[in-house]
């Protein structure tokens, strides 16, 4: 997930408007707009406000996932691999693995 789409998904969450979240940051509600509509990027002092007022990693905010733990993956595994092969489980994971670190070089 972008930036933008984790930064308004957050926000709404949270029920914060653009407006609040502006002024916390010290900007304009048309920046925060921008920055939801992928016209622009905060600086990396804003994003880490942004992380800051909403107690989320920069993980979360930057890359749209947070941090997985095993008991995630696990949880996760038996809800989504409920009828395939232990086989096919574990190819899915590496294909997962695999995905989640080119992910991570981009960002």
């Amino acid at each position: 997930m972008e930036f933008s789409k984790s930064l308004k998904n957050i926000r709404k969450k949270n029920n914060v408007s653009q407006e609040d979240l502006a002024e916390k940051l010290g900007v304009s509600r048309q920046t925060v707009s921008s920055w939801e509509n992928d016209k622009s990027y905060p600086d990396i002092a804003s994003i880490v406000k942004i992380s800051e007022i909403f107690k989320v990693s920069l993980d979360e905010l930057l890359k749209g996932y947070k941090n997985l733990k095993k008991e995630d993956l696990s949880k996760i595994k038996t809800i989504t691999f409920g009828k395939l092969t232990d086989k096919e489980i574990e190819n899915t994971e590496d294909y997962i693995e695999e995905l989640l670190k080119k992910i991570d070089s981009i960002v």
